[in-house]
């Protein structure tokens, strides 16, 4: 099935939205996405690859769509989420937890005699990731058809998150819907395997966050992704200009403890870029640390910021998130983040122009 893409809108002067002038909108964001059990491994010394490491496991509801919309609503922000979970025992853990956060979950989709999406993680003795393995087979239940139903819970946003655990003709199915209702869209590629399918729908995404290989991938391919293993600046203006071209009005991209490099259209559609240095502190566990980014740079969206300032926020939410255990921090609210955004709005800010590391 195909579905037009309109041409994405160029939005102007910082804090300006695209469907401000719609009629009967909700203050809702709709997050449109992966829900699934997070399994998480981390040594009690240095981890040791092929062997046994002692350690600790840990279980928790996770999901890059659900872990956005648990943050959003710490936040304060009205939040839906649709995503597909099992009758199971994971799934009802899932819809338990997430609704206690005050997420609405009227449109998640329950399917019986399905297995609910499951992460697994291992982590190294300083909680970054060493390797997983994701199963979220049943997120092929989220079809177009189904998300046609929900189709009011899209049209009548104030802004959609969608992530790339879709399938290609579900997400051009939210993208097309957002598009005809000029509700901006903040798209997030999940991984290296998944970014690809964002690639021929660019054009109906308003803000792309990819990490630095993500990134790669969006312009390259997969094949090029070993190359920059340990290269997290190299090309990152040349490439994030590249996708900026696509349609986006702004790329981001999250460089773990180095920050992000955001590229965004200024007011006469010439783009500029910066780089913001990640907030210091401890790092606990990396897990979870993206989506609490994007939650934080949509918070600052939803409230009239601009992209650098919304970026901050995002810093923010991620600073609190890399010093929990859980994958969510229960520390997480908009009081905390504003006290750091506030406090040291980040640790620098540097411009940078196309052909620059």
């Amino acid at each position: 099935m195909d579905f037009l893409l309109i041409a994405a809108i160029d939005c102007g002067g910082a804090g300006r939205w695209p469907h401000e002038d719609k009629e009967d909108n909700a203050d809702v964001v709709t997050v449109i996405g992966g829900a699934n059990t997070d399994i998480k491994g981390k040594p009690s010394g240095t981890f040791l690859p092929r062997t046994s490491n002692p350690g600790t496991i840990t279980e928790t509801a996770g999901g890059v769509g659900r872990n956005v919309a648990h943050n959003l609503a710490l936040l304060g922000i009205p939040t839906a989420l649709i995503t597909a979970v099992g009758d199971d025992v994971g799934g009802n853990h899932i819809r338990t937890e997430t609704a206690a956060a005050g997420v609405d979950l009227s449109a998640t989709l329950v399917v019986p005699g399905v297995r609910t999406g499951t992460y697994l993680a291992i982590l190294d003795e300083r909680g970054e990731m060493v390797a997983a393995v994701s199963d979220m087979h049943i997120l092929e239940e989220l079809t177009a058809f189904y998300l046609n139903s929900q189709e009011r819970t899209i049209r009548r946003a104030r802004l959609v998150v969608v992530d790339a655990n879709l399938e290609e003709e579900a997400l051009a199915y939210v993208l097309a819907t957002a598009r005809a209702a000029k509700v901006p869209v903040v798209a997030l590629p999940v991984s290296v395997e998944k970014a690809v399918r964002l690639v021929p729908y660019l054009a109906g995404v308003d803000y792309l966050i990819a990490n630095r290989h993500e990134l790669t991938v969006l312009v390259r391919g997969p094949s090029d992704v070993a190359g920059i293993a340990d290269k997290q600046s190299d090309g990152i203006v040349d490439e994030a200009a590249a996708l900026l071209a696509a349609g986006p009005r702004a790329v981001l991209v999250t460089l773990g403890p180095a920050g992000v490099f955001v590229l965004a259209r200024q007011a006469g559609g010439t783009p500029a870029g910066t780089r913001l240095a990640a907030y210091p502190g401890p790092v606990v566990d990396v897990t979870g640390a993206g989506d609490a980014f994007a939650a934080g740079f949509v918070y600052g969206l939803y409230h009239g910021s601009d992209t650098i300032t919304a970026a901050r926020y995002g810093l923010a939410a991620a600073r609190l998130t890399v010093a929990a255990t859980t994958t969510v921090s229960p520390q997480m609210s908009a009081a905390a983040i504003g006290r750091l955004v506030e406090g040291k709005p980040s640790a620098e800010e540097e411009p940078l122009s196309a052909g620059e590391p």
